[in-house]
């Protein structure tokens, strides 16, 4: 599967992309206040929905070029910026801005990734709006990096 994180600092847009990837999607529904009746327990008070999707990456490296996309990728998850994900889920675009990173742990005595690098992004948000980064101003031109932000 394909994907693309995208990081916006200082008004830049800045993109990596995922070839060979495979993506735990999970979509929940979660409340802010879940009580119970004070009158007839059996009844649950929920309100202020919001929504949490989770995502487990694995992410395919190439053995030769494996720790330098292992450094590639922390060193870009790590910044300090906004960051969004975006895939396809059932043949339609996914996007979601992402609230918390959990980023790759070694396991090994070596301090090396092996052939898969994993990490888990998490999403809360009440509502999204789909924002296009290949039609921001100066992604894909003669302006260099994206302006507009």
């Amino acid at each position: 599967m394909v994907f693309k994180l995208i990081k916006i600092k200082d008004g830049l847009c800045y993109i990596m992309l995922f070839d060979d990837a495979i993506i735990n999607y999970t979509p929940s529904v979660k409340y802010k206040v879940e009580k119970k009746n004070a009158f007839d327990p059996s009844i649950v008070v929920k309100r202020h929905q919001y929504r949490q999707d989770d995502f487990e990456c694995s992410v395919i490296c190439n053995p030769d070029s494996n720790y330098s996309n292992a450094l590639k990728l922390i060193d870009f998850l790590s910044d300090e910026a906004v960051f969004y994900i975006e895939t396809e889920v059932n043949n339609e675009p996914l996007q979601r801005m992402i609230t918390y990173i959990e980023l790759p742990v070694i396991k090994n005595d070596a301090r090396v990734f092996t052939d898969l690098i994993k990490f888990k992004l998490s999403s809360i948000y009440k509502e999204h709006n789909y924002i296009d980064f290949s039609n921001l101003y100066g992604y894909g031109n003669n302006y260099g990096a994206c302006y507009g932000f």
